[in-house]
């Protein structure tokens, strides 16, 4: 559990720099830096609001932590659906009807490289947003533990940049 903690704190530091916000919780609401919009939680449900327009972006069963773009043209939310997995969804204000589910994309890149057996191997798997580092970048990190052959987990950390892809951070 040591990387589930280090990742706990990444996520802490980062929220005193950030427009962010976990839901449920006692926030209704989280606003993107240029207040024009907001995300909005009702009842397990996500709206992407403004003063004139709502849209429903997501549904969620357990915990999503929101984080906002600095531009506040793009959402990263991390789905907590179950105990054992967190996925990271990247939504653009532009185009909130499709939803980029960055975990399928890093899995399909790690099939395409062989790497997988990390993600098979292990019965609990986090991949989750931890901050903003420029306008179309976040910064990821992708961490478990459940491989009897590496009883102390695992950690990776990964930058998405929108229109580039994914990079490996060492």
């Amino acid at each position: 559990m040591k990387y589930a903690r280090i990742a706990l704190v990444f996520l802490l530091i980062s929220s005193a720099f950030a427009q962010r916000a976990s839901f449920p919780s006692g926030e209704e609401r989280v606003f993107s830096p240029d207040k024009k919009l907001w995300i909005r939680d009702s009842g397990g449900i996500l709206t992407l609001e403004t003063d004139h327009k709502k849209h429903r972006v997501l549904r969620y069963s357990r915990t999503v932590d929101v984080l906002w773009a600095p531009g506040s043209d793009y959402l990263a939310v991390n789905d907590w659906a179950t105990s054992n997995t967190a996925e990271p969804l990247l939504i653009s204000v532009a185009n909130p009807d499709k939803p980029v589910n960055l975990y399928e994309k890093l899995r399909a890149e790690l099939d395409k490289d062989g790497q997988a057996e990390l993600l098979k191997n292990n019965d609990h798997v986090y991949f989750v947003a931890v901050r903003w580092v420029g306008p179309k970048t976040v910064l990821l990190n992708l961490f478990g533990h459940g491989d009897p052959k590496a009883p102390r987990g695992f950690s990776r950390f990964y930058r998405y940049t929108v229109g580039t892809g994914f990079s490996r951070q060492k």
